[in-house]
């Protein structure tokens, strides 16, 4: 893979993936509230971070991973 951010690969494995944004939703749903009071906590948004984080693994993976192993292009030799 090709992607470099600030010198680090971006997240493609599911396991790095789901706990990234599971860790993300216990703070934003669970230490957030603690001191803004405006907030509230939803236990739904927490499933939710984490199936944004499965949908964006499974693009991820059927966009980059799948196409490299499956040529899916015509090339000039085949037209010929």
């Amino acid at each position: 893979m090709g992607w470099v951010f600030l010198g680090r690969k971006w997240f493609t494995r599911l396991r790095s993936i789901v706990l990234l944004t599971f860790s993300a939703g216990v703070f934003w749903e669970g230490i957030t509230p603690l001191y803004l009071t405006h907030s509230v906590r939803d236990p739904w948004d927490l499933a939710a971070y984490i199936s944004g984080g499965i949908l964006y693994w499974s693009l991820f993976f059927l966009l980059f991973v799948y196409n490299e192993h499956k040529d899916l292009r015509f090339s000039e030799d085949r037209l010929s």
